[in-house]
């Protein structure tokens, strides 16, 4: 019986979560969205996304014998760990951008919203996941 690892991987992510920080960033993140304006220091926004990584590691990782459908949680791990650091990416340009070049801004914008989009969407898979799991527990605690 193989061990799901889907844990490992959204733990090794952590560290990635502070690359901005490594290179000495401590600017705003900045999303628009039509006539929404969202800012946050990056420090905030990456304490926020290891916190959801740590805990969505310790929830495979109490599930780490269970057989849960392999495609769902490569599918869940590889695009959770994807979009953060994509975030984490966007962050990076974003503060090396100069405030004259309204387009990149208004771009990269864009880019962090689909990122957050595919983040919510693949959490929304990751409870379907559970749920499936507890299902086949059940199916198997009934037979």
């Amino acid at each position: 019986m193989k061990q799901n690892w889907s844990y490992r991987i959204l733990w090794w992510t952590i560290p990635l979560t502070f690359l901005p920080l490594i290179y000495g960033i401590e600017s705003e993140f900045d999303l628009q969205l039509h006539d929404i304006y969202i800012a946050s220091k990056w420090l905030h926004l990456a304490f926020l996304l290891t916190l959801i990584l740590g805990l969505l590691g310790g929830v495979y990782w109490l599930l780490r014998k269970r057989q849960l459908n392999r495609v769902l949680s490569g599918f869940h791990t590889v695009f959770t760990s994807l979009s953060i650091l994509g975030l984490s990416v966007v962050a990076l340009l974003q503060n090396g951008s100069s405030l004259v070049d309204f387009d990149l801004l208004q771009q990269l914008s864009k880019v962090s919203i689909i990122l957050l989009l595919v983040l919510f969407v693949v959490q929304v898979v990751f409870l379907f996941l559970i749920v499936l799991e507890l299902l086949k527990r059940s199916n198997a605690l009934v037979k």
